[in-house]
């Protein structure tokens, strides 16, 4: 899970990308939802979920106040899938 415009600017939109990687050659498949907080145990400025069937990105809505953002990412395999579900988090910084 990465940031790649981070540091993002004041009132700007972080993009925030998921890439699920297997130990193996397979391709993971399911669903992958990603939920940003303001700190550490705060109320979530942005979440949503889309169908993973390869590389996929975010974007969030203007993040208006400048400060440490925490990213968390969850995938769920898909049903017949013999991947396991995981989780990764990021820390990314609006500047002023």
């Amino acid at each position: 899970m990465k940031v790649p415009n981070a540091p993002v600017a004041q009132g700007g939109k972080a993009k925030i990308c998921v890439k699920v990687t297997t130990s193996g050659s397979g391709e993971a498949r399911g669903r992958v939802s990603v939920a940003v907080r303001k700190r550490s145990g705060g109320g979530i400025v942005f979440a949503d979920s889309k169908r993973y069937d390869g590389r996929t990105c975010f974007k969030t809505g203007p993040l208006r106040a400048a400060g440490k953002y925490f990213a968390r990412g969850s995938f769920q395999a898909s049903a017949k899938s013999p991947f396991d579900d995981s989780d990764n988090t990021a820390v990314f910084v609006v500047k002023k």
